[in-house]
């Protein structure tokens, strides 16, 4: 399984989908299996409508991993040249961190579970 290597961030309606549309024309680029799945953001458990991830799955960690398997199939054929990534819109401006059915926690914000998961993670 594999993350995304970078994460474009943006609110609703600002282009995500143009920009996440034109890197995906890039060789070196892999689009994911769904260009914003809501999964850091504000969408409850179990997910539903536009941050459903699998047709009937629970939106969790590892559901999103395969949401980038053009990518590892990619690697998988020799090609290590390619980096995937997530569009989601409200990543990084979502006010409650819900994380799949979790109590939102004003401790802890989207931007360090970002970090916790994914050090090396570049933000456009």
């Amino acid at each position: 399984h594999c993350l995304p290597y970078f994460h474009i961030i943006g609110v609703s309606k600002c282009s995500t989908t143009d920009l996440y549309k034109r890197l995906s024309f890039h060789p070196d680029v892999v689009g994911s299996l769904n260009k914003g799945p809501h999964f850091w953001d504000e969408c409850p458990y179990p997910s539903t409508g536009s941050c459903t991830m699998e047709k009937g799955g629970k939106g969790l960690f590892p559901e999103y991993t395969r949401l980038f398997k053009p990518v590892v199939a990619a690697i998988e054929a020799g090609r290590k040249d390619v980096i995937s990534l997530d569009a989601s819109s409200n990543t990084l401006t979502a006010s409650h961190v819900y994380l799949r059915g979790h109590k939102p926690n004003t401790n802890v914000t989207i931007a360090e579970m970002l970090y916790e998961a994914q050090p090396y993670l570049r933000l456009i």
